[in-house]
């Protein structure tokens, strides 16, 4: 299994030109952080409202942080500062650049947004309806045809790795991700080869550090969550080559979510096409005997139509239980309760 889906990923490589300049702008950096913030300048106003000018307004924004403030990028002074000077001053530019393009119907909701899908799962678990879902620091979303706001990659932030809140979020981002491709896997109108492809993406972020993991549903009641790659940022200007790779594997992401938003699309699109059909308007369905069966199962009663694989193996989703609901208990355990007994009796006759 870890074989399967542990796979290295193949990151999309950057454009040559954009490359090479980003080159230039780091070897300006190794001597001179001024001159590197001013040659990216340039290059910034030269694909100006472009697709190539986000990669150059986060080496600016980047090199002016190294210029004004290179503390927060050290790791040995990060106890001075606070997760939010870390989504402010760093990161909120860099998902902003990346992530906020119109063009392609993509944007960042930034703040503790909580989608109904969230609040309905969680509802299901907690047996209340008035359950609210996990708030996320930032979603990258997208809007369908329908005018729905659909989430696409969720992202949550933290000061470092080794407080109880980096492990709370780790939690949280993977349950996100997991709603969010139940959405598909649940969708009638999506196609069971076009649902084997489908992850879900998140982010977690400790001070200067990231993590990007996918969450894939390979089995019945199975989910498979997996480390993809990491984010650094530089510490200094020698090192801000960093830039080139964090920008390669966001944009790489980036292509990702896009291709999700088509097939997300593409089920808005049946799903208005299909209620507006006459046969929809007349309530006909279509003969079982039409369906593709999975042949895996020897009885033809036992088995599942294959459009129905994917749908059927999605599960509830994990949350912690509430602390009103979280009692103790008080009574007198079995004695094999944590281990079974031996499966015969080893003593000697003779103690009988």
């Amino acid at each position: 299994m870890n074989l399967l889906w542990n796979k290295r990923k193949v990151w999309k490589p950057i454009e040559d030109e954009v490359q090479k300049n980003l080159k230039k702008i780091e070897l300006l950096a190794v001597g001179d952080i001024q001159a590197a913030y001013v040659k990216s300048l340039e290059f910034q106003f030269k694909h100006a409202l472009s697709v190539k000018e986000a990669y150059f307004e986060v080496y600016t924004s980047i090199l002016k942080v190294l210029h004004g403030d290179r503390a927060i990028l050290s790791s040995s002074t990060s106890k001075k500062f606070t997760e939010q000077d870390y989504v402010i001053k760093v990161w909120s530019r860099i998902f902003s650049a990346v992530f906020d393009d119109r063009s392609n119907n993509m944007f960042c909701v930034w703040g503790d947004y909580v989608p109904k899908e969230s609040s309905m799962y969680k509802a299901l678990d907690a047996d209340s309806s008035n359950a609210i879902g996990d708030r996320i620091d930032l979603r990258v979303c997208h809007t369908s045809p329908g005018g729905e706001v659909v989430d696409l990659l969720c992202v949550e932030f933290a000061k470092d790795a080794n407080d109880d809140k980096y492990f709370m979020d780790h939690r949280k981002v993977l349950r996100e991700a997991k709603v969010n491709i139940d959405r598909f896997h649940r969708n009638r109108y999506l196609k069971p080869h076009q649902k084997r492809i489908i992850s879900g993406y998140c982010i977690q972020i400790s001070g200067t550090e990231g993590t990007i993991s996918r969450v894939r549903l390979v089995d019945k009641g199975l989910y498979v969550a997996n480390h993809v790659g990491s984010l650094r940022l530089p510490s200094s200007g020698a090192d801000l080559r960093k830039t080139r790779t964090l920008l390669e594997r966001l944009f790489t992401l980036k292509d990702n979510l896009l291709s999700q938003r088509e097939h997300f699309d593409a089920m808005e699109h049946e799903r208005i096409a299909q209620k507006k059909s006459l046969e929809a308007k007349q309530n006909k369905t279509r003969s079982p005997y039409e369906n593709n069966f999975n042949s895996n199962s020897s009885d033809s009663s036992l088995r599942l139509p294959y459009s129905e694989k994917y749908t059927s193996w999605v599960r509830a989703s994990w949350f912690p239980p509430s602390v009103k609901k979280d009692f103790t208990y008080q009574g007198v355990r079995s004695k094999y309760l944590f281990s079974p007994p031996l499966p015969f009796d080893t003593s000697p006759s003779w103690q009988h």
